[in-house]
Parts: C-alpha cells; sequence; structure tokens
C-alpha cells in the first residue's frame, strides 16, 4: 500500500485516493450490506458516537451521531474544547485484532438482517441522503437523515436505524484509521531511508505534530513547514504541510538502544474516544524490520 505523505515527491494524489475512499464510504458500504459482507464483532462496545446506539434495544430512535468535520470544515473552535489527557502507556494489541474504540460492527447475523430485512429502509435512506445532502462527505448527510428517518411500511424502522448507524460509523471508523496505518509504515520506511543513506544511528525524537490533539478533533489540521522543521522530523524527511492532516504524529526514539516508536493519534469515530495506534522498534544489523505489527492501545 502506498503512503500518504506530505514529501514533495509524494504529492496529493495519494491522499487523495484516501479522500476518494471516504466520499464513496456510503455506496460501497450499501452495496457491501447488499452481498452480506462486512466486519464481524458482536461483542464490541457499544458505539459512542451512534445515533441509535439503543434503538434497537428499546424500539425508539435516538439522535444521530454528530459528525467530525469533513475537508476544512470545523464543527467546534478549537478554543472551546480541552486538550485530550494522555494517560501511561498501555500494553499494545495488534490494532486490527479489536473494534475501534467506540465502534460496534455488526455480527454476522446482524449484517445479513439489515442487507434482507432492511434493504428498503437502507435504499430509502441513500436515496434522501443524495436528494438532499450538503455535506461534503456523503455519510454524514446519511447521519442526518438518519436522525429522522423515513417510515416504510413493513419495517422495523428503529430496529434498522440502529444497524444502519452502527454499520456506517464502523466502516467510516476503519477508512479513517487507514490514514493512521498508511502513514505509520511510511515513517518507519523514512527511518529506514535515513540509515540507508549513511547514518549510523537512529534520527532523534520529534514532537507531535499538532501539539494539541484538539486540532483534530471535529476538524483537520492544517500544518506548516515549520512544524516539521525539528531536527528529528527533518532527518526523518517526514511532512504533512501540503494537505488536510485528520492525526497527530509523533516520533520517539533512544539513542542509546537504537529504538524508536512512530505514534498515530486522533479521533476516527465522530465524537468518540481518542485512538492511539503505533509501530515500535529498534536497528538490528544496521537496518529495521519493515514489517513490524501496528498496535493499539
Amino acid at each position: 500500500m502506498m503512503p500518504v505523505t506530505g514529501s514533495r515527491d509524494v504529492p496529493r494524489s495519494l491522499h487523495l485516493r484516501a479522500l476518494v475512499s471516504l466520499v464513496s464510504l456510503v455506496s460501497v458500504s450499501l452495496a457491501c450490506l447488499a452481498a452480506g459482507c462486512g466486519p464481524s464483532n458482536p461483542d464490541a462496545a457499544t458505539p459512542a458516537a451512534s445515533a441509535t446506539a439503543s434503538a434497537g434495544a428499546s424500539g425508539t430512535s435516538a439522535p444521530a451521531a454528530s459528525a467530525t468535520a469533513g475537508p476544512d470544515v470545523a464543527l467546534a473552535p478549537a478554543d472551546e474544547e480541552e486538550d485530550e489527557v494522555l494517560g501511561p502507556p498501555k500494553p499494545g494489541v495488534p490494532f486490527r485484532s479489536v473494534p475501534t474504540p467506540g465502534t460496534s460492527p455488526l455480527s454476522v447475523d446482524e449484517t445479513l438482517e439489515l442487507g434482507q430485512k432492511c434493504k428498503a429502509f437502507t435504499d430509502a435512506v441513500v436515496a434522501e441522503a443524495k436528494e438532499n445532502g450538503t455535506h461534503p462527505w456523503p455519510l454524514y448527510d446519511v447521519f442526518a437523515v438518519l436522525a429522522n428517518p423515513p417510515q416504510i411500511a413493513g419495517v422495523d424502522v428503529p430496529r434498522c436505524t440502529h444497524l444502519m448507524t452502527r454499520d456506517a460509523v464502523a466502516r467510516f471508523a476503519d477508512t479513517q484509521e487507514r490514514e493512521m496505518e498508511i502513514n505509520l509504515r511510511w515513517m518507519v520506511v523514512k527511518l529506514i531511508a535515513s540509515l540507508e543513506g549513511g547514518r549510523s544511528s537512529i534520527c532523534p525524537s520529534a514532537k507531535p505534530v499538532p501539539a494539541k490533539l484538539r486540532e483534530v478533533n471535529k476538524k483537520s489540521y492544517h500544518s506548516t513547514t515549520e512544524d516539521w522543521g525539528s531536527e528529528g522530523w527533518r532527518c526523518l524527511g517526514f511532512d504533512l504541510s501540503d494537505m488536510p492532516q485528520f492525526f497527530q504524529y509523533e516520533l520517539r526514539t533512544n539513542s542509546a538502544e537504537n529504538s524508536f516508536e512512530v505514534i498515530a493519534r486522533g479521533y476516527p469515530v465522530p465524537d468518540g474516544p481518542l485512538t492511539e495506534l503505533y509501530i515500535e522498534g529498534k536497528i538490528e544489523n544496521g537496518t529495521i524490520d519493515p514489517k513490524k505489527p501496528i498496535l493499539r492501545r
């Protein structure tokens, strides 16, 4: 998979590929529903941002999830938000082995239920979202419709609203995390390249960009070349200053041990909890293993 990066030799086209994936999320998701596919985790936590997290159980629909910002759209002023307080590091687990915090992916049976019993409902929601949608990301137009869902004869509307929202939130979070995954892999590639360029030790640590997590909460951050101007970032050759940035990135290294940790943090679920993904490793035999796993903590 090619990296999303702000370096001048790998320009906007790669980032646009990720944005195209986001923009087409709804249509791809619903096509997948019709085919009966989709993520499965029946025991996952209830989504913090689900528009109808309790609708299936209560029989009543709940307000739609408030959306994070699409490209260049801020839904809340940064100065009205407090920055996330990070606790001590927790042991990591392979990031695909557990759902994104704040999501509740559908089980196999729930996916079939949504694709079969709720098909008339999902078709109506998508049609209304397309007709009246105004948001840069179509998924948020779907959430707007789910806030006041269409009433379809013979359909359990609260149940279908619940399932459709959970599925959309989980798929959107997964798509968002692909940006984190791609850039973490690219940071490791850059570390390897720095060693091949003649360095005998690891690059120095580089502070997070942006400095405050609130800068990527409900909006995109537009960094400058100055943000990436520290010795650590310049050594790494990593720069996202020519594109919207939806996550915070950090480089931590230990020169005595020639070890490293590349970190991505952000909010892949609208109004959900903080997510932190990372890759850790060290220089061995003059190089770094590019296949180190991405972990979640």
